[in-house]
């Protein structure tokens, strides 16, 4: 069995910019990101990740990869269901 590690190595020009991440008073991160989006927009992410994961999953079981395949199904239901309840809070 062989098994790999994945190492990423930043780069100075990957270095976290301070003036791009505006804090709040008390310190912490301020707002932006995906914390703001809609739920609509928030629904629409997770439903394209859900056909992500339904592709993985399909792709698995046509390799006869039970473990990937059970991993994939699991992603896709959770998404599928943060899809829905994105939906309802609309």
């Amino acid at each position: 069995m062989s098994r790999s590690i994945h190492i990423h190595i930043h780069r100075a020009r990957d270095a976290f910019e301070e003036s791009k991440h505006p804090r709040a008073s008390s310190g912490k991160f301020g707002s932006g990101g995906s914390g703001n989006a809609s739920g609509s927009e928030l629904a629409e992410r997770h439903t394209a990740h859900a056909a992500k994961y339904a592709a993985a999953r399909k792709k698995a079981v046509a390799a006869g990869n039970s473990k990937a395949a059970l991993e994939a199904s699991k992603q896709e239901n959770y998404h599928l269901q943060q899809a829905k309840e994105a939906k309802e809070k609309k």
